[in-house]
């Protein structure tokens, strides 16, 4: 546990040189509310993983991506077209309002995290649940096995038709074998 402490302080001071400022608490706050339904620090999602995005691309573009994607891929911009097209061409939604500060806070706090679920990972060398993600994963309503569900819903019905034939069968029976007896008092 000495050494996971001593790795998370060496990351953390390593990308305060990276941070310049940068506030991650404030990040962390702006990646849960903006990019976390979509983005994952370490592991692609419906978009891509975010570690070390500034080495990829320039934060001023990362900006603009942030806040309008589809109107430099309208515009043609190389880099904003093929992030488009490794992400099967899904639209990020557009953040108009993002500041250049809210970005460079967003990327300390996704190195940051990234760093410490590396370092996790590697300690344990188990991977927690909610960590995996499939490349080309989109999260669904329901489950992929869907036709299963349908198979049971089908098999209800039918136990719910028979049971209906049967109680209303035995009720007709009834009937009529009482119509045939004298009335008894002591019948319902």
């Amino acid at each position: 546990m000495k050494k996971m402490s001593l790795v998370v302080a060496l990351i953390l001071a390593g990308n305060a040189l990276f941070a310049n400022e940068a506030d991650i608490e404030k990040g962390k706050e702006v990646f849960k509310m903006r990019c976390a339904s979509c983005h994952h620090p370490i592991n692609k999602a419906v978009g891509p993983a975010l570690h070390n995005v500034q080495e990829r691309h320039s934060v001023d573009w990362i900006w603009s991506f942030v806040k309008s994607s589809q109107a430099m891929v309208k515009n043609g911009d190389a880099e904003a077209v093929a992030v488009f097209n490794e992400n099967n061409q899904g639209i990020m939604p557009d953040h108009p309002d993002i500041t250049r500060e809210d970005v460079e806070n967003i990327i300390a706090f996704v190195n940051t995290e990234a760093e410490i679920l590396i370092a996790e990972k590697e300690n344990t060398g188990i991977q927690r649940p909610k960590e995996e993600a499939k490349a080309g994963y989109r999260p669904m309503v329901f489950s992929q096995d869907y036709w299963k569900f349908i198979v049971f819903g089908v098999l209800v019905f039918i136990v719910f038709l028979v049971m209906n034939t049967i109680v209303n069968n035995v009720s007709i029976l009834r009937k009529l074998t009482h119509k045939d007896s004298p009335p008894n008092d002591m019948e319902p």
